[in-house]
């Protein structure tokens, strides 16, 4: 007899009956739905009930042209939405209750709250990957939390990766009049990060928890950490060289930390 495990749905139109009847197989384990049209909060929460889900995807569905939802920053409306009005702000949060088993969430847009966010040690205790893109309420400082909080309530102890992008990958082509550049970068040419110091907390913190830290804020300070952990290598090789020459013999030298500073 044959299992349904995997379920992966993408630009395409769904009825409430339909969405439980693929999520009833108790074999289902992933569920993604992503830009899905014709479900409300209410109906995806029926499904969940139903599943026995270890891992959730989700993106919502593109506003309709000409309607409120479609400014860049809709109107916050309750979670619970319907069908015809659907909701693309804090969708997720409704949906948390039914997740309780959930190993890995990823999420694309503005449909997590930062208070619901928050909640994840308490509600997702057993999350172990958090996929976070193209969420204008979320900030690195909000996902520090969750992994330099006090553990369990506020902490993911389980967590093994963090993914994060600022915005979506659909969209990693600046548009025309924007730049990456920031306009406060510094004399020597290197851009100013204003989140340079929350990304090293939260590097440093994953580095000590064994945590996969992915996407675009994290590139740079893995080059410096890669970059710095190459000079200690490289200085620890000239030690034991001069030691070599002076002694003759092998000199036992202290490993180094290797620092996330750049060299001047």
């Amino acid at each position: 007899m044959l299992s349904l495990r995997t379920l992966r749905l993408e630009d395409c139109a769904l009825s409430a009956p339909d969405l439980v009847k693929l999520a009833t197989p108790s074999s289902l384990h992933r569920l993604e739905l992503f830009r899905c049209s014709g479900l409300s909060t209410h109906d995806i929460v029926d499904a969940l009930k139903v599943a026995n889900l270890r891992h959730f995807g989700y993106e919502a569905p593109p506003p309709a042209a000409g309607s409120p939802s479609s400014s860049p920053r809709p109107a916050a409306r309750s979670p619970l939405s319907s069908p015809s009005q659907p909701s693309n702000s804090a969708t997720i949060d409704a949906l948390l209750p039914s997740l309780c088993q959930l190993e890995s969430l990823t999420l694309v847009g503005n449909v997590l709250s930062p208070a619901a966010l928050a909640s994840l040690p308490r509600q997702t205790p057993l999350l172990k990957r958090l996929g976070i893109s193209a969420n204008l309420d979320i900030s690195l400082e909000h996902l520090a939390s969750l992994v330099t909080g006090p553990a369990p309530t506020g902490r993911l102890e389980h967590l093994e990766c963090l993914e994060y992008e600022p915005r979506s990958r659909s969209k990693q082509n600046p548009p025309f009049g924007w730049c990456d550049v920031d306009a406060s970068a510094l004399p020597n040419g290197v851009p100013h990060d204003p989140h340079a110091g929350v990304i090293e907390v939260l590097w440093k913190a994953a580095l000590t928890l064994d945590i996969s830290l992915v996407g675009s804020p994290f590139r740079d300070v893995q080059d410096r950490f890669k970059w710095a952990t190459l000079e200690a290598d490289k200085a620890r090789s000239r030690e034991q060289e001069a030691g070599v020459e002076a002694t003759g013999a092998p000199v036992r030298t202290r490993r180094k930390r290797p620092s996330l500073a750049r060299e001047a």
